[in-house]
């Protein structure tokens, strides 16, 4: 899968260890890290298995979730210019191969 930041911050705390170590605990980094791998990993979003993925609401209508354990979710939405979608109009996360990142932390 493809994967986008929604801002420098954001890109920073996935792809530097330390920085992440610092902001978030090293919990809760570990737990990112390896939710980052498991959707490098994945062909589509719908393929994700591990962190309970979930629809959530966010600043856009259809976002989802992977918890980073007991400390945060990560939350990311559909990066496709033209997203796919199912014929009822909603996104169709099995069909989504790129993301963006848009927001890490929260909790549950």
């Amino acid at each position: 899968m493809e994967i986008a930041f929604e801002n420098r911050k954001l890109r920073r705390l996935c792809e530097d260890e330390k920085a992440a170590d610092e902001a978030l605990g090293e919990g809760c980094a570990r737990h990112l890290r390896h939710r980052l791998a498991d959707l490098m990993a994945a062909k589509s979003v719908a393929s994700l298995c591990a962190g309970f993925p979930r629809a959530i609401t966010f600043e856009e209508p259809e976002a989802m979730a992977l918890e980073l354990g007991d400390w945060g979710v990560l939350a990311f939405v559909s990066n496709h210019a033209t997203p796919p979608t199912k014929k009822d109009g909603r996104l169709d996360w099995g069909r989504v191969t790129r993301i963006r990142i848009v927001s890490i932390g929260g909790g549950k």
